[in-house]
């Protein structure tokens, strides 16, 4: 619903835009390993289509690209994408008050605008890895049943994709300019947190109380996430995550 004024009036270039769209193939297998340890694997291959993209020219833009923004250009649902991967699965269920699931997957993510080149997508990492455990422990109270649990979550990912930055270019502008012929084409150093919870529940006649004590990114790492250059120290500077953030609450189950 994007309006862009031509002479004295306006109009919506993208009024008749429809959905994008895609097909999912997935090959899986699973295997209980033991009683309560079952391991799977999944190939997936995701082949988007009806992205849109630039209408009236041939260049690198994608709607594809775009998770919080817009654009005023003219669009056409011509565009291509395509996903696939291999993801591996370990995975503990809860029994004896412990789980544990451990996830890696190797992937691609690529995409075709309007001058028919594919790229990498921004979130064409490559590679990620995740491991969610926890442990309860039952308390025996004279009045009320009370536990104590501990969660743990790790989370590795390869670096977020950017647009390599024209050093020279920039130096000489005064201002952050993109080799936009390599779009996407950088990685930035790979993401990388350590989340940790502690949990004491007491069970009441008539509700249940928890207290949660946590902490994400314990290791306090800086993620970048974004990069520009700077016309002070004329260098690129990068923009990152939050890091140490405490968690506390109170939950009341009725």
């Amino acid at each position: 619903f994007v309006r862009v004024k031509i002479g004295a009036d306006t109009v919506m270039p993208n009024k008749q835009m429809g959905f994008s769209k895609a097909y999912h193939y997935i090959l899986g297998f699973e295997q209980f390993i033991t009683k309560n340890l079952k391991f799977k694997t999944e190939f997936y291959y995701q082949s988007l289509f009806h992205i849109p993209i630039s209408a009236t020219t041939a260049n690198n833009f994608s709607l594809i690209n775009m998770d919080d923004d817009y654009t005023i250009q003219a669009l056409a649902n011509k565009g291509k994408g395509k996903n696939y991967g291999l993801e591996l699965t370990i995975e503990r269920s809860w029994n004896d008050d412990f789980y544990f699931i451990a996830a890696a997957s190797v992937y691609e993510s690529k995409y075709r605008p309007s001058d028919n080149f594919w790229r990498n997508t921004r979130y064409n990492s490559n590679a990620s890895f995740t491991i969610i455990t926890g442990k309860e422990w039952q308390l025996k109270k004279k009045n009320n049943s009370q536990s104590f649990a501990v969660d743990f979550r790790m989370m590795s990912t390869g670096g977020v994709r950017v647009t390599p930055i024209d050093l020279e270019r920039s130096v000489i502008q005064k201002r952050t300019v993109y080799n936009t012929t390599l779009l996407y084409d950088q990685k930035l150093p790979g993401f990388f947190r350590m989340d940790a919870q502690i949990k004491w529940k007491i069970q009441y006649s008539n509700m249940t109380g928890s207290l949660i004590l946590g902490v994400q990114n314990l290791t306090n790492r800086k993620n970048p996430v974004s990069h520009s250059f700077s016309a002070t120290t004329n260098k690129i500077t990068y923009r990152y995550l939050f890091g140490f953030i405490p968690v506390f609450g109170y939950k009341i189950d009725l």
